[in-house]
């Protein structure tokens, strides 16, 4: 997501991109990792891992780290491409890293044969690279980036409309299928330590744990948008809501498309929650107009409107979109308390990028008619 000292980037055409380097030695890691494989490949011989790199543009929550493996299994060569992800350890972005969580769901959503990443190993124990994760297949494809911004340049950028229009109508499939998920299959999505109106209930929950969140990120001091948004949406909280799965980080830029435009994986469930389908649909739309208006770039022909976006989320659930503008000012605060998080953990404020004044209180103003937020220290 868009975070705090990246507006530049997201409204420039260069390659000005983010790689989140926590500072591994790799040659390290090699050995270390290598060793690990080992005990859990008892048919490879001669592993050898190689080309470890940070992606470009991901890792702010979890350290991710892109690696090779080659090794003879059977007499025959294998070669195969792997994606390394830490728990956040000391650059914990969420209140709760939901790490254990995040592999629980993964692997059911793999069983129910969701196009989730597919993980194949976890180690919890931090003796081993430094700290808890887990390694998964690396699934090759294009992503529509966010620095620089889709809207401006790259491959859905060059794309015909229809190329667009399809990859806008499988990834709004996608999360529609995610908002039909069995709800008895996910219990460990539950937050019951931190309130909510009764046991089960994912919407109630996951607002009282953003609240608490946005306490933990500011460390008690007051965001002034912040407490006009949580004031807003306790005095206005839907007489009527769903619980059920919730990707939580929903947009087309946390999915992987082939060649068809057609989605080949949907990736970073760490906000995922039982709150509900418009929790998703909201942070779809609120995440879609900030990286287009809400940066002064037109949007591309072939996505779909905001309204279009609505009607076809509606087609394929079958739910009500009563709720949604409460939805989406939640979607600003919970936005904005990343921000806050993120600004806290970095201690560089800018003009327009800091707690009270970025991009999710610029769109929470705009759409409320409040005045334009202003701009506060860390």
């Amino acid at each position: 997501m868009a975070m705090q000292g990246t507006e530049s980037s997201l409204t420039s055409s260069q390659s000005r991109v983010m790689v989140v380097d926590r500072g591994r030695d790799f040659d390290d890691m090699r050995a270390r990792l290598t060793a690990w494989l080992e005990g859990r490949m008892p048919d490879a011989t001669r592993l050898v891992l190689s080309s470890f790199s940070h992606p470009v543009g991901a890792g702010i929550s979890n350290e991710t780290i892109l690696f090779e493996a080659e090794w003879q299994e059977s007499g025959k060569p294998v070669r195969q491409s792997y994606v390394l992800r830490f728990h956040p350890g000391a650059h914990q972005m969420f209140l709760d890293p939901g790490f254990e969580r995040q592999i629980a769901l993964i692997r059911v959503l793999n069983t129910g044969g969701f196009p989730a990443p597919r993980i194949l190993w976890e180690e919890h124990d931090p003796a081993v690279l430094g700290g808890a994760f887990f390694v998964m297949e690396r699934v090759r494809g294009r992503v529509p980036v966010s620095h620089p911004v889709y809207n401006l340049s790259g491959w859905l950028f060059d794309a015909p409309v229809a190329m667009r229009r399809t990859v806008w109508e499988d990834a709004m499939a996608k999360m529609a299928a995610i908002h039909r998920f069995e709800m008895a299959l996910l219990p460990f999505l539950e937050r019951p330590d931190y309130g909510g109106f009764g046991p089960g209930d994912g919407f109630s929950e996951e607002y009282a744990y953003w609240k608490a969140a946005y306490a933990w990120s500011s460390g008690g001091r007051e965001v002034p948008m912040l407490e006009r948004a949580y004031d807003w949406l306790d005095a206005n909280m839907p007489a009527a809501y769903e619980t059920g799965l919730a990707w939580g980080d929903a947009r087309i830029g946390n999915m992987i498309f082939g060649e068809d435009g057609r989605v080949r994986v949907v990736l970073d469930w760490e906000q995922a929650s039982l709150a509900g389908g418009l929790h998703d649909l909201a942070w779809w739309l609120v995440m879609d107009a900030m990286f287009s208006t809400g940066i002064g770039v037109a949007r591309l022909d072939g996505l779909g409107t905001r309204d279009e976006t609505i009607a076809l989320w509606k087609e394929l659930t079958g739910r009500s979109t009563d709720a949604l503008l409460w939805h989406e000012v939640f979607a600003c605060a919970r936005g904005a308390t990343l921000v806050t998080r993120q600004c806290w953990l970095n201690a560089r404020p800018a003009p327009g990028a800091n707690p009270n004044n970025n991009l999710f209180t610029r769109h929470l103003a705009g759409a409320m008619g409040w005045d334009a937020p202003a701009d506060i220290d860390c």
